[in-house]
């Protein structure tokens, strides 16, 4: 099976870290950990179209995203936080499947809320 980095690299991938959100009650209660990681806080937040009256995200610039390659800088060090996210792709072995999650993932629509 492939790694992680490497199903990301295939598809042109890095919507899970640029950028990265985190809904607000849970940055909230770990604000202090957040402000340790390479991340920073954006002036924004993010709300999903389809979760309008629900989900509130902050928003944060990872600093080890490369923008050229779209992959991590320091993968194999990254934080939990990212350890711990999945995205559906990196559980299919079927490229046509990975894809279609990936997509879907790009597709979802977010009103951005400046501060």
């Amino acid at each position: 099976m492939k790694k992680d980095g490497e199903i990301c690299k295939k598809h042109g991938c890095s919507n899970c870290c640029n950028p990265v959100r985190v809904d607000k009650r849970i940055s909230n209660r770990i604000d202090s950990q957040i402000s340790e990681l390479p991340f920073r806080k954006l002036d924004e937040t993010h709300i999903p179209v389809d979760e309008l009256e629900t989900t509130r995200l902050d928003v944060y610039q990872c600093e080890n995203h490369d923008p050229e390659s779209g992959l991590c800088k320091d993968y194999e060090n990254r934080p939990d936080i990212c350890r711990n996210s999945r995205c559906r792709a990196l559980d299919e072995l079927d490229e046509g499947k990975q894809k279609r999650f990936i997509d879907e993932e790009r597709n979802q629509e977010f009103i951005v809320c400046k501060k």
